[in-house]
């Protein structure tokens, strides 16, 4: 019975290092969107697409115009970032595993 036990402790801990493993092999990305003065730009809706795998998806940034995008598998992001008023603005970020990317972005007002 002894031997059942240990067994299962054993498996159950090498089952959260794998888990905790494969976590830490995704990314993320923790971004600021500013306009020329260096301002916040809260409500920059930001769309982050990876054309190699599918992935896509949108956000919005807050009253610090800070963003966040996690469980980003390590790869060529494409960040698309629009706001009435100001003109698009497209950026390449490359996400690294295990870490996370800190991008600020200035944004133009439109003409």
């Amino acid at each position: 019975m002894k031997i059942i036990i240990r067994w299962i402790t054993l498996l159950s801990v090498l089952a959260t290092l794998v888990g905790t493993a494969s976590a830490s092999l995704d990314g993320s990305i923790a971004g600021t969107v500013v306009d020329q003065g260096e301002q916040p730009l809260p409500g920059v809706v930001v769309t982050i697409v990876n054309s190699t795998s599918g992935y896509s998806a949108t956000k919005v940034t807050d009253i610090d115009g800070a963003f966040t995008a996690g469980n980003l598998q390590p790869a060529t992001y494409t960040l698309t970032l629009t706001l009435p008023g100001f003109a698009l603005l497209k950026k390449e970020v490359q996400v690294l595993a295990g870490r996370t990317v800190h991008p600020t972005y200035v944004m133009t007002a439109s003409p």
